[in-house]
C-alpha cells in the first residue's frame, strides 16, 4: 500500500497582529472595484493612527490602488 499525502493546506499570509493594526486579504473581495472601496473607505474612516495591512493582493490590483491612494492624497506619494 502506498503513501498518501495531504495536498498542503493553504498558507496563511495574514502577519501577526498588534494593536492598532488590522489585516485584510484581498481574497476577501470579488473584483478590483471592491477591493478599491474597501481600502479607501478603510482609509478614510480611520480616526487615530492605524497600521492596515492588506494580503494576497494581484500585482495589478496593488499598483492600481497605490496609484488611487496617491490621487486622493493631492500628490502626496504612498511610495
Amino acid at each position: 500500500m502506498g503513501s498518501h499525502s495531504e495536498p498542503d493546506s493553504p498558507v496563511n499570509s495574514s502577519p501577526p497582529l498588534s494593536p492598532g493594526m488590522s489585516s485584510t486579504s484581498a481574497t476577501e473581495f470579488v473584483d478590483q472595484s471592491d477591493f478599491e472601496y474597501h481600502v479607501l473607505q478603510a482609509i478614510r474612516s480611520a480616526s487615530e493612527s492605524q497600521v492596515l495591512v492588506f494580503t494576497d493582493i494581484d500585482p495589478l490590483w496593488g499598483e492600481r490602488i497605490v496609484d488611487l491612494i496617491n490621487e486622493t492624497n493631492n500628490g502626496y506619494s504612498t511610495r
